[in-house]
C-alpha cells in the first residue's frame, strides 16, 4: 500500500506526480474530492482501492464515488495507524492490569514482567482515563 500523508491539498497533488502507475491501493490522509480523485485516476493504472481516514470517507461526494465506481475502484475508510508499533501485546498489558487488581505494586509487576515502571503506569492511567 502506498501511504501518501500530507496536510493540504497541494502538497498531495505534488506528491501524486510521483507514482508509478503501478499502485494497487494508495491511503491518503486527505478527503479525496473531485480533483484529488481526478488526479490520482489519471495516474494510476492499476489502482484497485482508495482509502482515506474513517472520519472523512463519510464525507466523500457522490460525484467521487461515482467516478471511482466507474473505474472499477473500491473506496474504503482506512486502516493505516500512524506511530511505531506497540512493544507490548493486548495480552501482556491485560496482565498488567489483572496484576495490579490483585493488588500486586507496580514495582513487583515490573520485576515480574520485565517491563519499566513508567510503562506500566502509563497502560494503568490509560485504561482509566
Amino acid at each position: 500500500m502506498r501511504v501518501l500523508k500530507y496536510r493540504d491539498k497541494e502538497e498531495l497533488l505534488e506528491a501524486l506526480e510521483e507514482l508509478e502507475g503501478n499502485e494497487e491501493e494508495i491511503y491518503i490522509s486527505l478527503r479525496p474530492t473531485k480533483e484529488i480523485t481526478e488526479e490520482i485516476l489519471e495516474r494510476t493504472e492499476a489502482l484497485e482501492t482508495l482509502k482515506c481516514p474513517e472520519s472523512l470517507y463519510y464525507q466523500v461526494g457522490k460525484e467521487v464515488e461515482q467516478k471511482l465506481q466507474e473505474r472499477g475502484v473500491k473506496l474504503q475508510p482506512g486502516e493505516f495507524t500512524p506511530g511505531r508499533p506497540r512493544k507490548y501485546s493486548e495480552e501482556e498489558i491485560e496482565r498488567m492490569i489483572e496484576l495490579r487488581e490483585k493488588g500486586n505494586s507496580v514495582k513487583e509487576i515490573s520485576q515480574q514482567m520485565d517491563v519499566p515502571v513508567r510503562t506500566i503506569y502509563f497502560y494503568l492511567n490509560k485504561r482509566q482515563g
